[in-house]
């Protein structure tokens, strides 16, 4: 009997494989090793423009970092992706958000855009009513 994966698994797995090299730790960078998760993240949702759902992050600068990387996924019933932004700032607004649950991650980056140091990850569950929950 022959057995198929289905997209959706298949959907997955690429998301998380290509989400792996930003996530992972890069011990190439010449600044001293950090705490794994030495900075501290926290995510909500709010409202913006009009009425219209979004979810804000905000974080502890960190000493020494050049800038962040900020990584957000999404997954919404068999699909996901996710996004990779670089800021200099110590907050994200992800705007115009649909009902799903959201997980956030920031890094913060060496003078040689290499990760020194990590946040904790954020989970933020927009419900289909408008509701969030942790």
């Amino acid at each position: 009997m022959r057995r198929t994966i289905p997209a959706a698994a298949l959907s997955l797995a690429a998301i998380v494989g290509l989400a792996t090299p930003a996530l992972a730790e890069d011990t190439t960078t010449t600044t001293p090793a950090r705490a794994e998760a030495a900075i501290h993240l926290t995510c909500h949702e709010v409202t913006v423009d009009d009425s219209k759902p979004a979810i804000h992050c905000e974080w502890d600068a960190f000493e020494g970092a050049d800038g962040y990387r900020v990584v957000a996924s999404v997954r919404r019933g068999h699909t996901g992706s996710f996004v990779i932004r670089r800021t200099t700032e110590t907050s994200f607004t992800r705007k115009d958000v649909k009902p799903g649950t959201y997980n956030f991650l920031v890094q913060a980056l060496g003078e040689d855009h290499k990760p020194v140091a990590r946040s904790n990850r954020e989970r933020v569950v927009v419900e289909r009513d408008g509701r969030t929950a942790r």
